[in-house]
Parts: structure tokens; sequence; C-alpha cells
């Protein structure tokens, strides 16, 4: 018990403080997303974001079958145990993933399991992902996790 006395408006400020620390969605992330889409790519998600988040995620054109967030997965990246989880629920070879995070130690956690790794520069990450799937002619294009409305 922490003392704090719950309110009903108290999920909603939560809601409105967690939307703030994430941010708005960069609009190259759903351009990044359409052309990986035109490219047949499965796209997923690895989070570390609470349940109350699911609602500001379900615009975005994720593969429903590869969404897992931490509180379903019982693990937090970098923990190994939720690519460990991952990698045995999706049933892929590890090579035959891409992972796209704003944090080196995620990417690095991934990669340790034979999982092609991009730490997500904003300016960088369209050239990145171009050049693991073997092209190099597309305009840029950026990436962030999620948003909120």
């Amino acid at each position: 018990k922490t003392g704090q006395e719950y309110l009903p408006e108290t999920e909603k400020k939560i809601h409105t403080l967690l939307c703030a620390g994430v941010g708005q969605i960069y609009p190259q992330t759903i351009e990044l997303m359409r052309y990986l889409k035109k490219k047949n790519v499965k796209i997923g998600l690895v989070s570390n974001a609470l349940p109350h988040l699911d609602a500001a995620l379900k615009d975005l054109p994720f593969d429903l079958e590869f969404m897992f967030p931490s509180y379903q997965m019982d693990a937090l990246k970098p923990d190994e145990k939720i690519f460990k989880a991952v990698l045995k629920k999706i049933n892929e070879k590890p090579e035959d993933i891409l992972f796209i995070d704003d944090k080196k130690e995620n990417v690095k956690a991934a990669e340790s399991f034979g999982i092609k790794g991009i730490v997500f520069e904003k300016e960088t990450v369209l050239k990145s992902v171009q050049k693991m799937m073997g092209e190099n002619d597309v305009r840029y294009i950026g990436y962030r996790r999620c948003h909120c409305r």
C-alpha cells in the first residue's frame, strides 16, 4: 500500500502522463511500415509498454500474431527471457528476423540470439533496413515504437 488514494480521474492522469512520455508517432513510421508491408514483411512489436497503452497501437499495421508486450511475456527488454519466448512463439529462424529498437542494449540482446538488429536513428533507419533487404534506392523514412492519442 502506497498511501495514495485512488480517485476516478487517476487513470486518466496516468494515461496522459504515459502518453507524454512516449510521445507522438513520427509520420515516417507509418511510411516505413507501409514499405515493409509492400515487401510482404510481417511487422511485430516487442514492447515494455503497459497494458494501458495497447489502444495507442491499434491503428498501426502490426500483425497481431507478432505482438509481444512485456506484461504478457513476463519479462522486460533486454532480458533474454523475452527474446527466447518470442523466438519460441513465432517459430522463425533468428536470422530471418529484423529487430529495430531505440536502445542499444535491447538490440545487442536480440543480436545475441542471432537476430539482425538496428539501433533506431531517425536519419538512418531506412537506409539500414534497405541495406539489410538488399535495396539502396528508397527515400528516407524513420521509425518510432508507439504513440498515444
